[in-house]
């Protein structure tokens, strides 16, 4: 068992270096590539002021950002919250107060949100965008280039995450995962779905829910194997990864897909 996510990410990384892990699209990441950017980050917040313990909302969609934020928050000893980039101002509000969030990483696409959500939360400090930043936003690729500040220790005990439920029938309320959480499960499925190096886990859940942080994403980790990622669902791009003699043999499926 790994002391810590990051540790588990590093360890990784040594050994299969130029392995592609993600697939996004046209970009490939190396286990490397994602060690090492990851590491730059969680040196570039640890520069802004961030430390451990400190919880960092992710408003983001399916994309190598969310991937690269996730272990770099990790890697600081920070807490991640993903939050839902659908939900509403009052919403997303909701989450950064009760979590009691610094800084929220983002896109442009959610400026609109943006003030709503700060007149809301005094206590969050930063609003970093990844994408094409303005002049008085942080941008996530400045944070990749900061100087190296001296790193607190952390341990499996240690919160990493805290996930938030639908609120179905009131507000959402925060789970808490620490490292330990994390690494268990991940080591779970990949001795229980037997994962090798060779395999590939498709991505179509939205990374702010568990099932995509841990199934597609910390379980082929843990097994040197990789993820492809894909931005939303959708029927026809599932349709043609999946083998033919693996595709389910309902009816109803049968006359949906594509000719």
């Amino acid at each position: 068992m790994y002391a810590n996510v990051g540790e588990l990410l590093s360890d990784k990384a040594k050994i299969l270096r130029d392995k592609v892990f993600l697939y996004y699209k046209d970009v490939e990441v190396s286990y490397k590539e994602l060690d090492e950017t990851s590491s730059r980050l969680a040196r570039g917040l640890r520069c802004i002021g961030l430390k451990k313990g400190d919880k960092v909302c992710l408003l983001l969609p399916n994309m190598p950002e969310f991937i690269y934020a996730f272990f770099g928050i990790l890697k600081l000893g920070a807490v991640e919250v993903p939050i839902n980039p659908l939900l509403k101002p009052p919403e997303i509000a909701y989450i950064v107060n009760n979590s009691d969030a610094k800084a929220l990483i983002t896109t442009p696409t959610s400026r609109q949100h943006l003030e709503y959500v700060l007149q809301q939360a005094p206590q969050l400090k930063h609003i970093i965008i990844a994408g094409d930043s303005e002049k008085k936003e942080l941008a996530f690729e400045h944070l990749l280039h900061l100087e190296i500040l001296p790193a607190q220790p952390i341990s499996g005990d240690d919160d990493a995450g805290i996930i938030y439920t639908s609120g179905t029938t009131g507000h959402p309320k925060g789970v808490v995962l620490s490292h330990h959480n994390y690494l268990a499960n991940a080591r779970q499925l990949q001795e229980g779905a037997q994962i090798k190096e060779a395999d590939r886990f498709c991505c179509i859940l939205p990374l702010f829910h568990v099932n995509a942080q841990l199934v597609t994403m910390l379980g082929p980790l843990t097994a040197g194997a990789s993820m492809i990622l894909l931005e939303r669902f959708s029927r026809r791009l599932s349709c043609g990864i999946w083998p033919i003699s693996k595709r389910p043999h309902s009816a109803r499926f049968r006359r949906s897909m594509p000719s």
